[in-house]
């Protein structure tokens, strides 16, 4: 097998594209991760006495399943309750919930 340099330059724009699209992907991810992580950092560490559980409920659930179980159920299971969310959305919102 020899290396076709002419091939690798004629899948550069598609490169560029899903690159560019990664990068949308994770920005958005990670500024509404933040503000979930801080959501429910400050319910924990104020106590509030209905959410704190729920928050640590949470946490435990997710950090105890694999991101791509999650995956398949942002993308998967969401439409069996009438939310039917773009290949992008899932995967952020999969993202969000996985780091927040």
């Amino acid at each position: 097998m020899e290396f076709d340099l002419d091939y690798l330059l004629r899948q550069l724009p598609a490169l560029r594209a899903g690159l560019l699209l990664t990068i949308e992907a994770s920005g958005i991810a990670i500024l509404l991760s933040l503000v979930l992580g801080l959501l429910g950092a400050s319910i924990r560490v104020l106590r509030v006495p209905l959410l704190a559980p729920l928050v640590a409920g949470y946490v435990e659930f997710i950090r105890n399943t694999p991101l791509l179980v999650q995956l398949f159920f942002v993308f998967f299971g969401l439409p069996v309750i009438g939310l039917t969310l773009s290949l992008f959305w899932s995967g952020v919102l999969a993202l969000v919930l996985w780091a927040g």
